[in-house]
């Protein structure tokens, strides 16, 4: 399911909804998944602080618990299709990135408070504001649909 505006969302439920309560609740879902905040979490496997999780590789002697680690923090992604960049050295308070599978430019990440902005837009960009975006993963899709 790639992310849609609120009306086309909308008009499509009217269309496929079994019941008025069922079009009511999902038309509810998806309105408060679209203003949520953007999270770094969101686009690219993060631990519990919010710091990014590389695939770990064979070499690694903790390669069994980082892999589940990994690999539990890529099934919270929402957006299927984007990866980080990382600086070796931040420059005025860069840290990375964030560029599309087809290595297209998408956001910066940032140190401190300020998190990360996508197309150098303000840090409190919604979900709404993504409506162009790469498909939605299965858990995003269950979050709007329960």
């Amino acid at each position: 399911m790639k992310l849609i505006s609120m009306t086309d969302f909308v008009l499509q439920q009217y269309n496929e909804a079994y019941s008025k309560d069922q079009f009511v609740e999902r038309v509810e879902a998806y309105a408060n998944f679209l203003k949520e905040p953007l999270k770094l979490e969101m686009f690219i496997p993060c631990d519990e602080y919010g710091n990014i999780l590389e695939k770990p590789e064979l070499i690694d002697e903790r390669y069994n618990l980082k892999l589940i680690d990994y690999e539990q923090a890529l099934e919270n992604v929402f957006f299927k299709g984007f990866y980080v960049k990382m600086y070796e050295e931040p420059q005025d308070g860069i840290l990375g990135v964030i560029k599309d599978d087809n290595n297209q430019f998408k956001g910066i990440w940032y140190e401190g408070e300020e998190g990360f902005r996508l197309n150098d837009i303000c840090s409190k960009q919604r979900i709404e504001d993504l409506i162009s975006c790469n498909e939605l993963t299965q858990v995003a899709i269950d979050r709007i649909f329960g």
